[in-house]
Order: C-alpha cells, then sequence, then structure tokens
C-alpha cells in the first residue's frame, strides 16, 4: 500500500514497487538490511504492548486467530525469519499475473 501526495504519479509509484517485489524474488535480503528490520519490527512491538488496553487489544486478536500463545511467540517467531525463506516466500507469493492495482482518488468536496 502506498498513499502519494498530491500531484505524485501512481504508474511511477507502481513501478518502483513492482521493481522491489521482483528484486524479493529473484536476490536475497542482506543481512545489514534483515536486521535493521528486525530492529524495527521489535521496537514496533514492544511500544504497541505499551499499556494494558492495548495488551489486552493484542491478546484479543491472538484468541481470534486461534491460539493466544501467537502473542508471546510473536518476535520469537518474526526473529527466526531467514533472507533464503523471504526469497522462497517472494518467490511464490509475488506472481506477476496474479496481483491486483487499485488506485482511488477521493473526490473534492466544492460544497464549502
Amino acid at each position: 500500500m502506498a498513499l502519494l501526495t498530491a500531484g505524485t504519479d501512481p504508474d511511477h509509484v507502481e513501478k518502483d514497487i513492482l521493481d522491489e517485489l521482483h528484486r524479493l524474488t529473484q536476490q536475497r535480503v542482506d543481512e545489514d538490511e534483515l536486521s535493521r528490520a528486525f530492529a524495527t519490527l521489535e521496537a514496533e512491538t514492544l511500544y504497541a504492548r505499551d499499556g494494558s488496553f492495548s495488551m489486552a487489544s493484542q491478546l484479543n486478536e491472538a484468541i481470534a486467530a486461534g491460539d493466544w500463545k501467537l502473542l508471546p511467540r510473536f518476535l520469537e517467531s518474526a526473529m527466526a525469519v531467514t533472507a533464503e525463506a523471504i526469497l522462497d516466500s517472494a518467490g511464490r507469493t509475488f506472481v506477476p499475473d496474479q496481483k491486483t492495482t487499485a488506485v482511488y482518488h477521493p473526490i473534492q468536496d466544492t460544497s464549502a
């Protein structure tokens, strides 16, 4: 998903996204990129768990997914992902003839 500013060409952004997805299907993510992604994920996950309401909400989501243990295991499972697993998954997932692109153009309110 990409949110564009006014005047940005959606076709250009789509091409950039598709180029990156294609790269993920052809070459392994380097270890530095993977480490940065893990650090970001860990920080965002721990920050999102700050507070009882947030924890209850996330626990509820895990229960709805079928297993409350998904919540405490999430970071450990995510950090176990390898560059090889990403390459394999991307190759099976990002198939060009199975993509959908939608462009939403909001209608400007001219009544004011």
